[in-house]
């Protein structure tokens, strides 16, 4: 037996009920005029009338009830009102989504909470067998779209969902409880527990995490949670204090509620092998690991607080970087790289991304987010991690090299130089979104992203070398680390 799930969609317009009432009154209206005016229409006019009063309550009890959109770990059903998008095809297996994204109908571009930003979005999803549906966050209570999102995010296949889909799934839980996108027919905050505890409960169920709330207290005290930074899968990010009252940023794990019991060993003993291994790097670059530990069950690892901003924020803000910034972030990041490849054994970040990169006030770089690491053995074959659009196809496949570093580095130079997210797999060319782009750098870019290994730059120093190269005398890097600040 299937476990079905209920995700409240209201598809009748606010404006409906108004617009009933006007069309009610506007007949009697007519029907009065008509039975005054026109000798011997009276009775024909009190049909008439009994016909639209009959047609307006049946279409309000219409708009009265309860519609949802029914989802298992198969498919989902979509209700009637949607038919005409669907091709009338109400069912649709996960397998036949094609692609889920998020778009923004707002022509507001003020100051807003990012609350206030999904009443103004809506989710598009096109079918491989045809079709589509769009869903207007602002019909759907938040508790039920956290659902929606976290099931979509599961079932469909790597790829489907836009870069700007998987930022949503992260920025939901962050959301308080109180800022419903519906607060209509009981759709309250008390329902947001109800909901989640019922999705911790499923069987279809992705995680068993449920984000600290500020004020929340770990080792005895000695950590004091003050808000969440990020989310997702089965971890979050949090601001922290430690006990001498020293900002830390503290990053805890949680395995799944039905993890097969060998599986969750394993997942234990490589979170203890990887904070072991951290505390050995020591570098000015990279965040150091202050503490880890096991508390109810979920791995905490406690890192060093960077004053600034991620190298996403900063573009979001201010813009893309001209090159000869970019050539100076670009640099750091290989003197970070080659660290890190250094290493006996060598260490493969596999999630190089503009998240996982602070600009500090002085202008410098700092690597803040390392639970992607992994010692590099061999030959031995990895797993994927790190976002999709920054991802090296070889990692795809499970088998990461150090060159794969690099090609997060190409896509992520990409990004600042037009602030947008690379096409995933593909060879990077910003020229093509900015054309004030220079050959020179254009061409960097795309040897640092080249899908075929024996085409692509080799290691960080090649990548360092070929920067010093085009962007000398390095005193001109200097100058524009202290524009960056």
């Amino acid at each position: 037996m299937r476990l079905v799930r209920k995700i409240r969609y209201q598809t009748i317009p606010r404006y409906y009920m108004s617009a009933l009432a006007l069309a009610y009154v506007l007949s009697f209206v007519i029907v009065i005029i008509s039975a005054v005016w026109i000798e011997g229409w009276l009775s024909f006019a009190f049909y008439l009338h009994l016909f639209v009063l009959l047609m307006v309550v049946a279409l309000t009890i219409a708009g009265l009830k309860k519609t949802y959109i029914e989802i298992d770990s198969a498919e989902l059903h979509f209700p009637i009102n949607l038919a005409p998008d669907l091709l009338f095809r109400l069912d649709r297996s996960w397998g036949d989504i094609a692609a889920v994204g998020v778009e923004d109908e707002s022509n507001d571009y003020g100051f807003q909470s990012y609350a206030d930003e999904l009443r103004r979005k809506l989710i598009f999803i096109y079918f491989k067998s045809g079709g589509h549906v769009n869903l207007h966050l602002g019909n759907i209570n938040l508790a039920h779209l956290k659902i929606l999102v976290d099931h979509i995010v599961t079932n469909t296949a790597r790829g489907a969902c836009t870069p700007e889909f998987l930022e949503m799934q992260k920025q939901l839980p962050l959301l308080r409880e109180d800022q419903v996108l519906l607060d209509r027919e009981g759709d309250t905050v008390a329902d947001f527990t109800q909901f989640w505890e019922e999705e911790l409960e499923s069987y279809i169920g992705t995680t068993n995490f449920v984000p600290l709330e500020a004020g929340h207290e770990l080792q005895n005290g000695k950590f004091l949670i003050e808000r969440g930074i990020s989310y997702g899968g089965m971890s979050a990010v949090y601001l922290g204090i430690n006990n001498l009252h020293e900002k830390v940023v503290v990053k805890e794990s949680s395995i799944p509620i039905r993890c097969d019991e060998l599986l969750r060993e394993k997942a234990r003993e490589l979170f203890e092998r990887e904070a072991l291994f951290l505390y050995k790097l020591e570098h000015p670059r990279i965040a150091r690991v202050i503490d880890y530990f096991v508390e109810e069950s979920k791995d905490y690892l406690v890192l060093e607080y960077v004053q600034g901003r991620s190298l996403r924020q900063v573009v979001r803000n201010n813009g893309p970087f001209n090159e000869g910034r970019t050539a100076d972030i670009a640099l750091q990041i290989c003197d970070i790289l080659q660290y890190l490849h250094g290493q006996k054994p060598q260490v493969l970040h596999r999630d190089l991304t503009p998240d996982n990169l602070v600009l500090r006030d002085d202008g410098e770089i700092v690597l803040i987010d390392f639970g992607a690491a992994n010692e590099f053995i061999g030959t031995a074959t990895g797993t994927v991690i790190g976002k999709q659009c920054y991802i090296a196809p070889e990692q795809f496949k499970g088998k990461a090299v150090p060159q794969s570093d690099l090609y997060s580095l190409g896509c992520t130079m990409y990004y600042l130089l037009t602030g947008q997210d690379p096409e995933p797999l593909s060879q990077s060319r910003p020229v093509l979104l900015n054309s004030l782009i220079s050959n020179t750098m254009d061409d960097l870019v795309a040897a640092s992203t080249a899908i075929e290994l024996s085409q692509r730059i080799v290691s960080a120093g090649q990548c360092a070398h070929m920067l010093e190269e085009i962007y000398s005398p390095k005193i001109e890097l200097r100058e524009h680390r202290k524009q960056l600040a």
